[in-house]
Parts: structure tokens; sequence; C-alpha cells
């Protein structure tokens, strides 16, 4: 991850287990993350920088989650 110069991310997915561990790691390594999901980490606070609460199947929230230049991660189940 050190290598992107990009320092923003949006991980989408960050409500569940693994997208909230890795909202986590990139923490640590030093992003800035907004999370993105139907409902917050159930077992621990999140460590996202920001974190919105939407259904990215509505455009609306979609729009409101993109940042200018930014790597976006989906770690979205789809049942």
């Amino acid at each position: 991850m050190k290598l992107f110069k990009m320092r923003k991310v949006l991980v989408c997915g960050a409500g569940g287990f693994i997208g909230s561990h890795l909202v986590t790691r990139l923490k640590k390594e030093g992003f800035w993350v907004r999370g993105v999901d139907l409902k917050y980490p159930e077992f621990s606070k999140t460590s996202a920088d920001d974190f919105i609460i939407g259904d990215l199947r509505d455009l609306k929230v979609v729009e409101k989650s993109l940042l200018e230049k930014t790597i976006s991660i989906s770690c979205i189940i789809l049942l």
C-alpha cells in the first residue's frame, strides 16, 4: 500500500467483518478512510474517518460517498 500516492480510500461494505478489519488496517497504514454500509460494525467502533449509512443501490448515496482521487475497495456480498 505504501506505493500509492493517493491517501484516501472508500471501503464499501465497511460495516461487515472483512470491511471493518480492512478499515482498521488502512488507518494503520496512514490512509484517510470513508466507510459505507447499511449498518455500523456490530462488534467494535469503526476506525473510519467518515462513515456513511446508506444503500449503494441508491444513486444519491453513491454520489455522496465518492471522493476525488480515491481508491475504492468493495467488500460487499450480494444476497
